[in-house]
């Protein structure tokens, strides 16, 4: 039995056989990080590799070994968009940033201020008070 998001021929949709390792490692990834974004963009969807799984209609194994196979995990990508997410919601002075760590799914804003130096070198408010380069 194929896996659901598969063509018989074992690509995952939107896979040629032609397509090279690299081309199909950059959609993939950008397949991914776009479902990831989607999810962050709605706080009451739950960011775990089974949700975003589910909504790619890929078993989580399948998920997890092709994201093994192109050299990255679930946790990098997640990472990888929450620290875009987060800088965009850094620059409206009008979020909170305790609300912008809930949103980003942080139970504790400290959680949430740990990864972002973790990600830039630079607190959140030091990145929101323009004290810091960028960093996204």
């Amino acid at each position: 039995m194929q896996a659901k998001g598969q063509s018989g021929n074992g690509l995952f949709r939107g896979e040629s056989a032609s397509a090279t390792l690299g081309d199909a490692q950059v959609n993939y990834r950008r397949m991914v990080k776009a479902e990831l974004l989607r999810n962050l963009s709605s706080s009451t969807v739950e960011l775990s590799i089974e949700t975003v799984a589910e909504n790619l209609n890929l078993p989580v194994r399948t998920l997890q070994r092709r994201l093994t196979t192109y050299g990255v995990t679930f946790r990098e990508l997640l990472d990888e968009c929450r620290h875009k997410k987060a800088c965009e919601m850094l620059k409206d002075r009008r979020l909170p940033i305790s609300e912008i760590g809930k949103h980003l799914g942080y139970s504790d804003p400290a959680h949430f201020a740990r990864a972002f130096r973790r990600w830039s070198d630079h607190s959140p408010s030091d990145f929101r008070n323009q004290k810091a380069p960028s960093g996204c």
